[in-house]
């Protein structure tokens, strides 16, 4: 019996709309409230402001899913949808209201002496904006959770959909497992979360065996961190975070911990930056994470990377670099704009405790 309700997850809104078909079709309906929500959200001045950027074609993209879902008589999925697409909208708005902020704190610094309170209010403007920016990105990764378990029904192909949200989840649940085996993971919880991830990798496109592969891995990496409650390396992510934030790196948080993330190949300058980070802070180990849809090239991006922190004073004991291919990209690879944005290296703090 308990395999009914996913059964009738995956069939209920095929045949409610043969249904509904037989019967001359749907009534004409208004949107739904979260449609017409992130509709009212679309069209404020500052999102039309950022209508060509990255975040606001996301935005676009993610509403299509959504108006597409509901057409379909799938609410669950529009919701999810909807919710991502209007964080993206914010994020865009923010964007743009950040530009703006930049630009005016620009202009203050070349003028006169007595400009010099505008220029301040213009940097506290642009602060206060940095913040809303890192809440929104904690947003976003809410939103990623909420979208997760929807599978892609606007592209008609079910069974892609899931393989490729087996393929996420198993990446994720390595990324996951190698963090708790930098912390130090051992015993037979490891053990069982390894023998998971190998199970997943081994059944590729299989959802139930990556869903339990990533749960497996977690549970590793809080046990690990548990096992060093007591030491005295430890320290704050607030202060991390906040380190991060005033130095202009737009950190955000997953469960492995703080995340930089940098285009394409990243400088040896913006490394030695991070590597300084990383020796003010001790109490973390540092994930390096390639991106990128050619073969090979995110290994070369994460290996160079640990040798430049690597010169530079951080142990090699708390570096991991991993190649993590084309299996997460950042924005849907639509154009080449959106390709070149997923072509990145993950710097992760991974602290030793919780």
């Amino acid at each position: 019996m308990r395999f009914l309700s996913p059964l009738f997850a995956f069939l209920g809104p095929a045949l409610l709309g043969a249904s509904l078909a037989a019967c001359g079709g749907p009534p004409s309906l208004p949107p739904s409230v979260p449609l017409a929500q992130l509709d009212e959200v679309r069209k404020a001045p500052l999102v039309l402001e950022a209508h060509t950027s990255l975040q606001y074609k996301e935005g676009e993209r993610l509403r299509e899913l959504a108006v597409e879902a509901e057409r379909k008589g799938d609410p669950a999925s529009a919701e999810a949808y909807a919710s991502t697409a209007r964080a993206w909208f914010e994020r865009a708005a923010l964007k743009a209201r950040l530009d703006r902020a930049e630009r005016d704190d620009a202009d203050a610094k070349g003028e006169l002496a007595a400009a010099e309170s505008k220029a301040g209010e213009a940097r506290g403007d642009t602060s206060r904006l940095e913040t809303e920016l890192n809440e929104l990105q904690k947003r976003l990764m809410v939103a990623k959770e909420l979208r997760r378990p929807v599978l892609d029904k606007a592209g008609g192909d079910r069974a892609k959909a899931r393989g490729e949200a087996a393929g996420t989840l198993a990446e994720e649940a390595s990324l996951l497992c190698q963090a708790a085996e930098l912390v130090g993971a051992k015993g037979d919880g490891y053990a069982a979360a390894v023998k998971q991830l190998d199970h997943a990798h081994a059944s590729p496109g299989n959802l139930a065996e990556s869903i339990a592969a990533r749960e497996a891995c977690l549970r590793a990496l809080g046990d690990a961190r548990d096992a060093r409650k007591d030491d005295k390396s430890s320290a704050s992510g607030d202060d991390l975070f906040d380190d991060l934030s005033r130095a202009g790196w737009l950190p955000l948080r997953d469960e492995r911990g703080v995340v930089v993330t940098l285009e394409g190949d990243p400088t040896e300058e913006k490394l030695k930056a991070l590597a300084r980070v990383a020796l003010a802070h001790p109490g973390f180990l540092l994930q390096l994470v390639g991106h990128d849809d050619v073969a090979g090239k995110a290994t070369l991006r994460a290996s160079a990377a640990k040798k430049v922190l690597s010169k530079e004073g951080v142990a090699e004991t708390s570096l991991r670099a991993h190649d993590a291919g084309s299996r997460l990209p950042l924005l849907h690879p639509s154009d080449a704009q959106a390709k070149a944005k997923n072509r990145r290296l993950d710097v992760v703090f991974v602290p030793k405790t919780r």
